[in-house]
This record gives structure tokens, C-alpha cells and sequence, in this order.
């Protein structure tokens, strides 16, 4: 099947309704890779736990999310595997400390407008992605002109 380039299909919806399980199962389909938008807000939540910034400190916290580089690796199962400043974080993004630090740090705009953007970024790099998670909201992504596909993309 012939992919759309710059193609990005949104999933939401309420925890436990399988989003991630259609998100992934549509990406597989599509040659696309699936990222959910969690992942991102997790490792944010990380950086800021790791290297002890306030989470309550919009400012630290928007520095922090400018700085990190993700890259990810297409998986067998279309799930694009996160890392962060060359480190694959794996279950450190499970902690409990890491939860809590997650919903303080996803409250600041501003650092998940750097979140969202290089969420784009990584569209126009992979050529399209299956997505979940809670900034799918219409308009947030619009089609524009897709790079050719790879198994590895960064931003």
C-alpha cells in the first residue's frame, strides 16, 4: 500500500479504550510509525525529575523540553521507539515519580507547544505517523510537504 507523506492520523479517547492498540494496528497497516504522545510527556517528566528542576517552574521546565533531542527506530510492530539525548529510557518512563512529575510538567503551554512542534517535526521527517494521546486536536497538524519515509527519525 502506497503511503500519504505528511499524513498524520490522530487517535483520542478516554484511558482503556484500546487507542494504542488501533493506533498501532493502523500504523502497522500503513507503513507508518505509531507514537504515543504520552511517551513524550513522560520523558519531559524525566529530564525534569532527573535533573531535579521544580516542575512547578514553567520557565525551568520549557527549557528543559527545548533541549532534548528525541530520536526514534521503527519497530516490527510500527511503534516508533523513543530516545532522549541518544538514551532509550525505557521503563525509567514508568516510574512512579516519573507519573506524578508528568502531570505538573504537561499543565505548562508553553513546553508542550515545544512537545507539539516536535511532534511535527518528526511528521515532515518519517513522511507520516499514527498517533494517541491528549493533544489530538483538530488543526494541530496540517498536511504539508512530507520527507521521504525512514526507519530512524529525530528531532
Amino acid at each position: 500500500m502506497a503511503r500519504a507523506k505528511g499524513l498524520v492520523i490522530a487517535i483520542d479517547g478516554t484511558a482503556g479504550t484500546g487507542k494504542s492498540s488501533v493506533g498501532r494496528a493502523v500504523a502497522e497497516k500503513l507503513g507508518y510509525g505509531f507514537l504515543s504522545t504520552g511517551g513524550l510527556y513522560r520523558a519531559l517528566a524525566y529530564q525534569v525529575f532527573a535533573k531535579q528542576v521544580d516542575p512547578a517552574d514553567e520557565k525551568a521546565v520549557l527549557e528543559t523540553a527545548q533541549k532534548m533531542q528525541f530520536t526514534f527506530q521503527r519497530q516490527p510492530d510500527a511503534t516508533l521507539k523513543m530516545f532522549v539525548d541518544g538514551e532509550y529510557l525505557g521503563s525509567k518512563l514508568h516510574l512512579d515519580e516519573v507519573a506524578q512529575t508528568a502531570s505538573k510538567v504537561s499543565t505548562h503551554a508553553a513546553a508542550r507547544a515545544v512537545l507539539t512542534e516536535k511532534m511535527r517535526q518528526a511528521r515532515y521527517r518519517h513522511g507520516g505517523f499514527s498517533r494517541c494521546g491528549s493533544e489530538n486536536l483538530f488543526g494541530r497538524y496540517r498536511r504539508g510537504k512530507g520527507q521521504p519515509s525512514c526507519k530512524t527519525i529525530g528531532f
